[in-house]
């Protein structure tokens, strides 16, 4: 397991988060059973004194990951890149550049492409990242290719309550936007603002076959917001679990039904059952897009699944994609246990 995976928050300011006390930091991070924090650690050319050894000290001796990020502007690519190498020999395990829409105007990929070039060479073999818009069908402009091609990881912002979509409708279409740049995707998820326990949880779960995921950000959470993250699962781990097969049950199977009905045009009774039927659909599906025909439903199906989804409509039919989206939400409000 790479040390940029796993279930995280995210840090803005230190002094914000549980009043800055340290201990009190470590005790809800574990509490929260994530693997680490992602503390910012300079914005442009200022490096944030907030990123310190002794921070990375104090949690690191507590068995956190810490990744370091920074906001980056691209106008001197040369001097960011300096501090995220600052970030990594002050202990970082890796670190993640916030890049946004001051690469939006044409021509920043060569800034972009810059940037990333002098942070993976003095990164010392450390995983370097990037994290930026959710949704890059709505940035045409964002020089995606040039950040994937130096990153060995992007942490997309997958706001789904800025977005107005369902979380695992919001999870799954920037999965699929994503997809032409072949990068491990780790989304970030919202904690803050009007957002739900049940939209975390929902969240979450659309992630937990995804490499890792995170929240922005620590001191906006509230304490609901915080037991909501304890409770979620675990990414998928090498060797991990994370699937449905024959004989599984519940609403994640019913979610898997109401979704292979839509791709596949077939009528699954949507009864959480995991049976011959659906595993012969799962089969069926494994075929079509070229995966492994085993009938079960494991990380590369499901993604794939949610994929295909996102991409069924006919973007000129609307009636097609409100009804895709009234069941999507359907399947959500299931997951949440509301009636």
């Amino acid at each position: 397991m790479e040390v940029w995976q796993g279930k995280m928050v995210w840090v803005w300011e230190v002094s914000e988060s549980s009043g800055g006390n340290i201990q009190a930091i470590i005790e809800r991070v574990q509490s929260a059973r994530l693997a680490g924090l992602i503390v910012k650690a300079h914005d442009g050319r200022n490096f944030w004194s907030q990123f310190s050894s002794s921070l990375v000290h104090q949690l690191h001796e507590a068995g956190l990951v810490v990744g370091a990020w920074g906001y980056c502007y691209g106008a001197h690519p040369d001097a960011e890149a300096a501090n995220a190498h600052r970030a990594l020999s002050l202990g970082a395990d890796f670190y993640v550049a916030d890049v946004e829409a001051e690469f939006e105007p044409s021509g920043m990929a060569d800034a972009a492409t810059r940037l990333m070039a002098a942070i993976r060479q003095q990164a010392g073999g450390k995983p370097i990242g990037y994290s930026t818009f959710g949704l890059p069908k709505y940035h045409p402009g964002f020089p995606f290719h040039a950040f994937s091609r130096h990153a060995d990881f992007t942490m997309p912002q997958v706001y789904w309550g800025d977005f107005r979509l369902p979380p695992r409708t919001a999870v799954a279409q920037s999965l699929a936007y994503y997809q032409p740049y072949k990068i491990p995707v780790a989304p970030v998820g919202q904690a803050y603002g009007s957002v739900t326990p049940g939209e975390i949880q929902s969240f979450m779960d659309a992630c937990k076959n995804q490499p890792g995921y995170s929240f922005w950000n620590y001191q906006s959470a509230t304490a609901a917001m915080w037991s909501a993250i304890a409770g979620g699962p675990a990414p998928l781990k090498e060797g991990g679990k994370h699937m449905l097969e024959r004989g599984s049950q519940g609403q994640a199977v019913k979610l898997l039904q109401e979704e292979l009905n839509l791709v596949l045009h077939v009528h699954l009774a949507v009864d959480g059952a995991y049976g011959p039927k659906t595993e012969a659909a799962v089969k069926s599906f494994q075929q079509q897009h070229h995966l492994t025909v085993d009938g079960i439903a494991g990380a590369m199906t499901l993604t794939t699944l949610g994929q295909a989804l996102y991409q069924l409509p006919d973007p000129n039919t609307a009636s097609k994609l409100r009804e895709v989206l009234e069941l999507l939400q359907k399947a959500e409000k299931a997951l949440q246990g509301v009636s």
